[in-house]
């Protein structure tokens, strides 16, 4: 285990950010249970929005009870202040986009009342460093365009212009 989480936050530090403001957080600093990689994204869809991404593992079980950090998660907040009035046709929309997704879900975080996008990538154990950083790279790569086009289709609906609900 203790193998494990050096890799996983050694790879977090070696990532390429896409050249924009990044910081790395160690999960003793935070609090939480993982450490993160998080960047701002100043030119962000095709309405240069500003995003926000974040990427971690997440802890799974093992069957013998043991935890490890082997899936990989890219996710993005793409479209913040919501309009209360569009969150219900706003998650019908996203649900029914879902539907139709291969990589990755929408979704909607009431806490940071925005919408994100996540796309997670499980990695198997005998995987070696050198494929854990390849992997993860075509994962950031992937989960960027997928945020990034629909950054631009939902910033309309979350503002509350009609989006042929």
């Amino acid at each position: 285990m203790g193998v494990k989480a050096l890799k996983t936050s050694e790879l977090l530090q070696q990532l390429e950010l896409y050249d924009e403001e990044n910081a790395f957080v160690t999960k003793e600093e935070s609090g939480l249970d993982t450490d993160i990689r998080t960047v701002i994204l100043p030119r962000f869809g095709t309405m240069y929005n500003t995003g926000e991404a974040e990427f971690f593992f997440h802890k799974t079980d093992n069957e013998d009870g043991s935890e490890t950090n082997r899936i990989f998660v890219c996710r993005y907040l793409i479209i913040s202040g919501v309009q209360r009035t569009t969150v219900a046709l706003l998650c019908a929309a996203l649900a029914a986009e879902n539907y139709e997704m291969i990589p990755g879900t929408l979704g909607y975080d009431p806490e940071e009342n925005a919408v994100t996008y996540t796309l997670s990538t499980p990695f198997p154990d005998d995987m070696s460093d050198e494929e854990m950083k390849r992997q993860a790279e075509i994962s950031m790569r992937v989960s960027w365009a997928q945020a990034s086009q629909y950054a631009a289709v939902y910033e309309a609906a979350a503002k509350g212009a009609e989006y042929g609900f």
